[in-house]
């Protein structure tokens, strides 16, 4: 509880608040909640004090500074929320960033609203080292989601009397990620000449798989007689701090380091939601691509013999190792830049946006048919008992985008081989004469 002493100084009588707490170590201490002239007003500190103390209101003082307490913050709301690798590590990397740099080492206690406001402000006007930008919408915003429920923590904990995030959270940036439209998608694909980076495009567009499921995909994924492929698993490279802090337990695969007391480590492991595990229907072309990628890895491995790391991987490097998701984006940009072609710019994770879109346009709006292609954890809730009606549609709109993006070539070779039919006419009379006849006859 507290007390009050009362004392004789100089300046006259005044009295003194104390109150008794029990710091982090165990050790009971005591300390001043201030020095008053007038007795009454210390009375009514004291009364404050004890009433806070009973509704377990009190805040405990303590040294440690913001750094510090997320620090020991981070572990453990990861693992109670049951945060992926990739949003512990994200997170790691905003506050390093971001949050250290301006309020690391500001007393926990000492952090308030201003100082919150002022730390949003100073950030707007700071560019990215990477790009030389200034932060985005979206950084903005996940710095907001890390501080307020951080801050919220440690009023629960009794740590801070209120939450200093009072602010509005950022805007999200509108800028919508740039996409392909169907048309486009269909030359990007009659002019890839390399095999491999073809067939990455071709599946990430027309399956709508993010980056790290498309290079995760194995030949069991494939099931030929559906015309199926089960996406259940993700390719993504991991924070060896990240796996220490969290779970293993969704991790399928770790591959061999190629770097030297690297941070961190290639995973192959399970995707990060239910709605992400799907089976979705592939185009017949896309079918026989992957059948001609299959004998092509048979040929690989048969050529590499003992030194072939074979993980049953789809999209893998001709001695069998994964590719990273990063890969992907680095052909794919490069690609671009040597096509010549009068194409928008796009990333590798564009082309999942750009098969959403074109599914999207040939189901006439049907959100719940592509969303079984997709995996969008966002997306309305599905029942069950649509489970059947839903694989016939995903299996039609399969056919349509087949339909969709390969009959212009299909009409194309149509017209050349009745272009080839009269060049013959031309220089053959009887090839022309019974040709004639036999149209008189029918």
């Amino acid at each position: 509880m507290a007390s009050i002493r009362k004392r004789k100084t100089r300046y006259g009588i005044v009295y003194t608040v104390l109150y008794d707490y029990v710091d982090e170590t165990g050790v009971r201490r005591q300390k001043s909640a201030g020095t008053f002239h007038e007795k009454i007003k210390a009375e009514q500190e004291k009364a404050t004090i004890e009433l806070k103390m009973l509704k377990n209101q009190f805040v405990i003082p303590n040294g440690k500074t913001v750094k510090e307490y997320f620090e020991n913050w981070i572990p453990v709301r990861a693992r109670t929320k049951g945060w992926a690798y990739s949003r512990l590590q994200s997170a790691a990397s905003l506050l390093k960033a971001h949050i250290y740099p301006e309020i690391g080492n500001l007393p926990l206690q000492k952090v308030t609203p201003f100082v919150i406001e002022q730390l949003f402000i100073s950030l707007r006007t700071k560019k990215s080292d990477k790009t030389g930008d200034y932060l985005s919408g979206s950084t903005l915003g996940g710095i907001y989601e890390l501080l307020k429920p951080g801050f919220q923590d440690a009023v629960r904990t009794r740590q801070l009397e209120e939450n200093p995030v009072q602010i509005a959270k950022p805007e999200r940036d509108t800028e919508e990620t740039a996409f392909w439209t169907l048309e486009m998608l269909t030359i990007a694909l009659d002019n890839i000449q390399d095999k491999l980076l073809h067939l990455l495009v071709h599946t990430a567009a027309t399956s709508t798989s993010r980056e790290g499921e498309t290079t995760a995909f194995t030949w069991d994924c494939i099931n030929w007689e559906k015309g199926t492929v089960k996406v259940d698993k993700t390719l993504q490279r991991v924070a060896k701090e990240a796996i220490e802090l969290l779970s293993d337990r969704d991790i399928i695969r770790v591959f061999p380091s190629k770097v030297k007391n690297s941070k961190s480590i290639l995973v192959l492991k399970k995707v990060k939601t239910k709605k992400s595990k799907r089976e979705i229907y592939i185009t017949p072309n896309l079918l026989k691509e992957l059948r001609y990628r299959q004998q092509q890895v048979a040929k690989n491995r048969a050529y590499y013999g003992e030194e072939y790391h074979d993980y049953d991987l789809v999209f893998c490097l001709d001695n069998g190792d994964p590719i990273e998701p990063k890969l992907c984006e680095k052909w794919f940009v490069k690609w671009q830049a040597q096509s010549g072609l009068d194409l928008p710019n796009i990333t590798f994770h564009g082309l999942r946006h750009t098969g959403t879109t074109i599914l999207y346009r040939l189901s006439r709006g049907d959100v719940k048919t592509v969303q079984g292609f997709t995996g969008h954890a966002s997306a309305k809730v599905l029942m069950d008992t649509y489970n059947h009606t839903l694989a016939d549609s995903e299996k039609g709109l399969a056919k349509k985008l087949a339909d969709s993006l390969y009959m212009d070539s299909e009409q194309e070779t149509k017209e050349n081989q009745f272009d080839d039919l009269v060049e013959s006419i031309k220089k053959d009379p009887l090839l022309k004469q019974r040709i004639l006849n036999a149209l008189n006859t029918h």
